[in-house]
Formats: C-alpha cells, structure tokens, sequence
C-alpha cells in the first residue's frame, strides 16, 4: 500500500513517556502473509503465521542537534526502512489434546527492527525468538458445569531480549553522529496458574 502522510512513530518520546509519531508525506507498506494449520494426527495440529514485508519512507527529513553548528541541522535519507516495522515475523503452535488434557507449545520469531526512520543498525533491536507453554485440564466434577485448570509458562527458554524502545543521535564538535538509544528488557521466564469455573 502506498501511503501519503502516513503517521508513523520517530522513536522519541514526550517529557512523560509517551511514544512520539509523525507524518511522513510519500511511504509504502508491501508484503504477504501467510496463515496454515495441519492436523498431523487426531490428537496434534500445527498452527503456523508468517509476514515478509518491506516498509519504506520516499524521503525522511530530520533535525538533529549539532555541536558544532550550535543548532539543530537538517539530514535527508531516501528510501529509508520505517521504525518498528521487522521484515520478518513467524509464529507457530503446536498443540496435543488428549481427553481432557490439552497443551500448545507456542514459539515466535520476530526480526531486527529500527528504533528510529534513519536505518542505522546502531540504532535498532535485535531479533529475537520467545516461546511459551501452555497446559490444561479440565476437572472430572459433576456439581458445576466445568472447572478447568491451567499453567501458563512464558518465555520458557529464559531468553534474553527486548521488544521496544527508542533512539535519536546528535552530531558533536568534529560533526560526527553519536548515537543514544533505550530499551525494555523482556521478563524472564515466568508462569501463570488459573482456574476457570462454570456454574
């Protein structure tokens, strides 16, 4: 899809936190998607999603500040990838039912995003890989309509990421970039215990 002043964030933030956005004049959103499920047996199926995309900006202009200028000098960048838009997003699932026991491995992939519209690798989040577990059972009781009980453990291989952020540069005395950024770590492996039931 082709936009015209499409709003999109800057990677800056407000005095409160707030994630900043601004319209571009000419950009473009192109991509596929794909969605598949496959019953593998009577108790497995495998849920899979994938996205490939290419998010770009015709013509970005931002102020940066500059020591040696003593003011905010302008830079151009053409065709420049938009912020927070990865290329490549996979997930799957993958989930065993049996009588009253279910549970679903769930796994996603989400790849290197910019932390602002320039497309500098210094300024841009990894890609990273989570995945979660999920079980559940529902309780053999007759005096409620169902009572069902789960686990849910996220993050299950304790990976190290994070999945937002944000970043700006300026230019010091001898005009070159330096660069800032910020992220938010992700939780570590952690758990959930719920119980659901209907009267």
């Amino acid at each position: 899809m082709d936009y015209h002043d499409q709003l999109v964030l800057n990677g800056k933030q407000s005095d409160v936190g707030g994630k900043l956005s601004e319209n571009v004049a000419s950009s473009h959103r192109m991509g596929a998607e794909l969605n598949a499920s496959w019953k593998i047996c009577p108790m497995l199926r495998w849920d899979l999603a994938g996205a490939v995309s290419q998010n770009q900006i015709k013509q970005y202009h931002l102020y940066a500040w500059s020591d040696q200028a003593g003011d905010e000098v302008l830079t151009t960048y053409d065709r420049t990838p938009i912020a927070y838009s990865p290329q490549l997003v996979l997930s799957n699932t993958l989930t065993f039912v049996h009588r009253a026991f279910e549970a679903a491995l769930t796994s996603q992939y989400v790849g290197m995003q910019y932390l602002d519209n320039t497309g500098s690798r210094e300024r841009s989040l990894p890609a990273y890989h989570v995945a979660s577990l999920r079980l559940g059972y529902e309780l053999p009781v007759h005096f409620v309509r169902s009572w069902s009980i789960s686990l849910q453990v996220n993050n299950l291989f304790d990976a190290r990421y994070s999945s937002n952020g944000g970043a700006g540069y300026t230019f010091d005395k001898k005009g070159a970039i330096s660069s800032y950024t910020w992220t938010y770590p992700q939780a570590g492996i952690h758990a959930f215990l719920g119980t659901t039931i209907t009267i």
